[in-house]
């Protein structure tokens, strides 16, 4: 059952009272609302330096793998090309001491 108190009508004061908290409330909320925003900001700042810094390493680690493939290749080329080159050597040689002679 409800009260005496509960019963009766609002007046012009007890509306004021209670507007006066709910705006007290609702600046509490947006100033916490503003800190957390804050507080966001900054864990994002902090995430883009993270991964600034990650793909940095990446990059590096990318250039160094690639130059290590780009060594690799030349010296399976020149391993190749060694014998080939000795056989022509030898070719020429073989060709000169014959026009020699």
């Amino acid at each position: 059952m409800p009260t005496e108190e509960e019963d009766r009508p609002a007046t012009k004061k007890d509306l004021d009272e209670l507007q006066t908290e709910l705006r007290t409330e609702l600046r509490g909320g947006m100033t916490e609302l503003r800190g957390g925003m804050t507080e966001l900001r900054g864990g994002m700042n902090e995430l883009r330096s993270e991964l600034r810094g990650d793909m940095d390493r990446l990059r590096d680690e990318l250039i160094e793998k690639m130059r290590d493939m780009q060594t690799e290749v030349l010296g399976a080329f020149h391993d190749w090309a060694r014998p080939i080159e000795k056989a022509s050597r030898y070719a020429r040689r073989a060709r000169h001491r014959h026009r020699a002679a």
